[in-house]
């Protein structure tokens, strides 16, 4: 991963979800910033009933973080996913998390982590190509 030496953060996503409920869980972005890196954690139980969607909202436009083959969630149990994301940000974007508990038993915790770089937020890229070339 190049690194730019900027300000950075990360933005936690934590709770318990009631059986058979669907949460969202939102945090607003305050100025141009990157999405760099995405950490998904299930702890032991929820056998593929606990599902998080994480998207970038802006405005009336939902966009997935992440690019999943064969479904539009992730899903686990006792497992701990990172995903590289390269998803600009810009003031007023919110960073998303739908999460759904399909069991109709059990309540499930569930952590999403996203690492945010802000220098330059949306420029950055563009900083990037032009050092590249």
């Amino acid at each position: 991963m190049i690194s730019f030496g900027g300000r950075q953060t990360t933005v936690r996503f934590s709770d318990t979800v009631p059986p058979d409920s669907t949460r969202t869980y939102s945090r607003a972005i305050e100025e141009p910033a990157t999405a760099e890196q995405l950490s998904v954690r299930f702890y032991q139980g929820p056998e593929l009933e606990l599902e998080i969607r994480p998207l970038r909202q802006r405005e009336s436009d939902a966009l997935p973080l992440i690019d999943l083959v064969g479904r539009d969630v992730v899903v686990g149990d006792d497992d701990v996913f990172d995903f590289e994301v390269s998803e600009p940000l810009e003031e007023g974007d919110e960073l998303v998390m739908e999460v759904t508990n399909n069991s109709t038993e059990y309540a499930y915790d569930f952590n999403a982590d996203v690492a945010i770089d802000y220098l330059g937020g949306t420029e950055r890229a563009v900083v990037a190509i032009a050092e590249g070339l």
